[in-house]
């Protein structure tokens, strides 16, 4: 009997699975270390393990960046629309990167309701990359200005803020990362066009 060929995403998926396995070893060992810790050494331990959470957690969102680049390419990436509040998942998006986010403070201006139908979860995905990369370009202890608006055709976010000198070698590094979220950014906005209009521009 013949073998069924595997699709690159396939084995994508049993490699994302294998690789994301030690990566949740950590955190539950970082979650276990958090109540051991003792008294009189629980700030510094806390500080060190907030750490290792943040290069875990960057780790897991680029596995899944990856994984969906690839399901996205094949046009097998799956949708799950509803009908959500967008500033309310903003403000939801907004409140992690705080937590992991010391060096930037965040202002979101033209606060309303507005509900769409889309797929909540890659929308936020969405979001969270577009506010990664203003907290790349933008000058440590700085504002991060996010402003939405209403227009006849959807939704327009702006990113604004003091742009910080980036080496060469960082910015090379970035732009390779860049190259990546711009393309997922762009496919996902597409699989949800008339569903959802959304656009973004950066003020620096």
């Amino acid at each position: 009997m013949a073998m069924k060929k595997l699709e690159p995403y396939h084995i994508l998926d049993v490699y994302t699975h294998d690789v994301k396995s030690p990566v949740v070893s950590i955190q539950a060992i970082v979650a276990i270390l958090k109540n051991l810790a003792p008294g009189e050494f629980k700030k510094e331990v806390d500080v060190y393990l907030l750490r290792i959470e943040e290069k875990t957690n960057k780790i897991n969102q680029t596995i899944n960046l990856v994984t969906d680049l690839v399901f996205l390419q094949a046009k097998k990436l799956q949708l799950d629309p509803e009908f959500f509040d967008l500033d309310k998942m903003i403000d939801v998006v907004l409140l992690e990167i705080k937590k992991e986010n010391k060096k930037h403070s965040f202002v979101k201006e033209g606060k309303q309701s507005l509900e769409i139908f889309a797929d909540k979860e890659r929308i936020a995905q969405v979001v969270r990359l577009l506010i990664y990369r203003s907290i790349f370009h933008a000058r440590p202890r700085t504002e991060i200005r996010i402003k939405i608006n209403t227009e006849k055709k959807g939704i327009h976010l702006s990113f604004s803020f003091q742009k910080r000198f980036i080496e060469k070698t960082e910015k090379e590094r970035f732009s390779k990362k860049q190259k990546l979220e711009d393309l997922f950014i762009k496919e996902i906005l597409k699989l949800h066009k008339g569903k959802v209009f959304l656009t973004y521009s950066f003020i620096v």
